[in-house]
């Protein structure tokens, strides 16, 4: 009677060990993903708007599975586009000499200003979640490294000319250039490290043995990514100062034909000087999720995976 009953107890202790190793295994995963969406930079400059562009990412990791409950981590690479939009401004110089010698006062209309940015960072994502047979969602943080960064000003520039002794202002002679010209001026640009909360939900589709997930997500920077180490001029000059006619031992008032101003990055400039820089974007990821193959493990004289 004994010998029996101890069977039975081990036989239930023997089942009791299969369904604890089954409920509480850890399932290693790689993954996958890809996104796309809107991207901006933001900004709290008073005269400065951001407009937003298209960014996107791809990325790739490890995902540990334990129930429900999701954990990720790996490298993820996006490209962030957002446009800074500056108020339209007049650039006013004295003392200019045009194309026949004469003294003016320049004044150039700057209107449709938009500085059009590129940036890339090299995150590295701690997202923690849960995922059910057919929903799942994760939150968490990512640290951005700045591995490149491109800056494309672009604006509209009217020129004229104000002359003190013809009392008139002179326009529309490109002679003299009195003109209205499309002037792109790019530069490259270095940003700080970045901080982002990161979320997303979405939808679980399982095709065999590979997981795919589709959500909407999140990646809102909490940091200033202003690298504010820039203290250039808001515009630059369109010709080099090597080409600029020198009289004498030194270089004349900038004639018209030599002074040609264009927008600089807003980022380079003293424009944004001590001002917020942060990203945003959102979109749409689709993750691929692989099973990695699971050792075999013995209890209680019993093997299993």
């Amino acid at each position: 009677m004994f010998k029996t009953r101890f069977i039975v107890i081990l036989i239930l202790l023997l089942q009791f060990n299969v369904v604890l190793a089954q409920t509480v295994r850890n399932k290693h995963n790689i993954a996958f993903w890809g996104a796309g969406g809107y991207s901006n930079i933001l900004n709290n400059a008073h005269d400065v708007r951001s407009l937003g562009g298209v960014g996107f990412g791809v990325g790739g990791g490890y995902e540990l599975h334990r129930r429900n409950f999701i954990f990720q981590t790996g490298l993820e690479l996006q490209n962030l586009r957002g446009v800074l939009s500056l108020d339209d401004f007049v650039h006013t110089r004295v003392n200019m000499i045009d194309t026949e010698g004469d003294s003016y006062r320049g004044n150039f209309y700057f209107t449709e200003n938009r500085d059009i940015y590129s940036l890339g960072y090299l995150n590295i994502p701690l997202m923690f979640g849960f995922q059910g047979q057919r929903f799942y969602f994760l939150a968490g943080g990512k640290v951005g490294i700045n591995v490149f960064g491109n800056s494309s000003s672009r604006g509209t520039i009217r020129a004229t000319g104000d002359y003190p002794d013809l009392l008139g202002v002179f326009e529309n002679m490109p002679n003299h250039f009195f003109d209205t010209r499309q002037a792109r001026f790019d530069s490259p640009v270095e940003m700080r490290l970045n901080y982002m909360l990161s979320a997303e939900i979405g939808r679980v589709f399982r095709v065999s043995n590979i997981t795919y997930r589709l959500a909407l997500f999140c990646d809102y920077g909490l940091a200033n990514i202003h690298n504010n180490s820039y203290r250039e001029n808001l515009l630059v000059n369109e010709i080099p100062m090597s080409e600029m006619p020198v009289f004498g031992d030194m270089v004349g008032f900038l004639p018209a034909p030599y002074y040609r101003p264009m927008l600089n990055s807003l980022v380079r400039s003293t424009m944004l000087e001590n001002n917020f820089l942060n990203s945003l974007f959102v979109g749409v990821r689709l993750t691929m999720v692989i099973g990695l193959p699971e050792r075999r493990e013995c209890r209680w004289f019993i093997c299993r995976k």
